[in-house]
């Protein structure tokens, strides 16, 4: 026989579970009782400024031992108190079983655990809950982003000037604390968007920028499961070689140099990302 699934409310949505509406009946008791010594004392204190007496015995409280008929006003103080206290912890008490039906609440790191799994086929991981707190795993991208150069020389302010560059990156990657942070090295080349050639000044000649070379290994940040990818790298523009070049120079010379900054994201492994939590 197939199972019913939870009872359901008169609404025809399912019935809360019954610790809930349990805890639900007592803050609805507790907050009757506070109500009533409230709307009771607020009484008390019309009744004794008309002239009319003490007519708390009439309203049932005299028979609490607590209540002194000497002293109305610290009684229903007290009392009050005590009722706003119980109407506190039933309010907590409501939530607490409210949350417990909910189930956890994921965050981002257990929402990613399918991906870093799955990425964990390539990789090396260890450590943590479920074995992915760290790893090392290979590096291959395109990231897609803006760059900035620092000083001052003729492909800072190329590059400096690009819309969009993309760089193809392979080397490998360390990641941390659930992949929410990774340092990688890698070597790359750099590709601007937008722009075909680069001219250096005091010169008419136009450079390709396939001229353009990533010199040694580059270095990465990467956050939010390497999602997020900020590299820097150091850049050269090398002269052509043949006729192909600015014949006021050597062949393959060092032209300009910049280091280089790149702010962007990394498709890739986004997309394997997504690709593994969909399992």
């Amino acid at each position: 026989m197939a199972d019913a699934g939870p009872p359901l409310a008169a609404s025809g949505t399912p019935a809360p579970p019954l610790e809930v509406e349990d805890a639900r009946q007592r803050l609805r008791l507790a907050e009757a009782r506070l109500r009533a010594l409230q709307q009771a004392a607020m009484q008390y204190d019309r009744d004794v400024d008309g002239g009319k007496g003490d007519l708390a015995n009439e309203r049932g409280l005299a028979a609490d031992p607590r209540f002194d008929r000497k002293d109305a006003g610290a009684s229903f103080d007290a009392l009050i108190a005590e009722a706003r206290g119980q109407y506190d912890a039933a309010r907590k008490a409501v939530d607490g079983a409210e949350n417990k039906a909910s189930g956890p609440h994921e965050g981002f790191v257990d929402r990613m655990a399918p991906a870093r799994k799955a990425r964990c086929h390539t990789a090396y991981c260890s450590g943590g809950t479920d074995g992915t707190k760290y790893g090392v795993e290979p590096m291959l991208d395109l990231p897609i982003g803006a760059s900035v150069s620092f000083g001052d020389s003729g492909l800072g302010a190329f590059a400096n000037s690009a819309d969009l560059s993309i760089s193809f990156t392979a080397g490998v990657r360390f990641w941390m604390f659930y992949d929410l942070v990774s340092l990688s090295m890698f070597f790359g080349k750099p590709v601007f968007n937008g722009r075909s050639t680069i001219q250096l000044s005091g010169s008419g000649y136009e450079h390709p920028v396939s001229s353009i070379r990533r010199i040694g290994p580059s270095f990465a940040l990467g956050l939010a499961n390497d999602i997020v990818f900020i590299g820097g790298g150091y850049d050269v523009l090398i002269n052509g070689s043949g006729t192909s070049r600015d014949l006021n120079f050597g062949p393959n010379e060092v032209l300009s140099r910049a280091l280089t900054l790149t702010l962007g994201l990394a498709p890739f492994t986004a997309v394997r990302n997504v690709m593994g939590g969909s399992k």
